[in-house]
């Protein structure tokens, strides 16, 4: 087996719309916005790391 065969990694689990919903309404403040932003925009963790809120040029 190569070292950098994906295939045979554990697939992440994805939430449910109800638990989606149930964590965006316990959600307050700047954590909302980024819970948001995480969920609807499709930015990979990193990215959502290294933004610091404003658009790109």
């Amino acid at each position: 087996m190569k070292t950098n065969d994906r295939r045979k990694l554990e697939r992440p689990e994805i939430p449910t719309k109800p638990e989606l919903r149930m964590l965006l309404d316990a959600a307050q403040g700047k954590h909302r916005a980024l819970i948001v932003t995480a969920l609807f925009s499709g930015l990979r963790a990193s990215e959502l790391r290294a933004s610091d809120g404003t658009p790109p040029t």
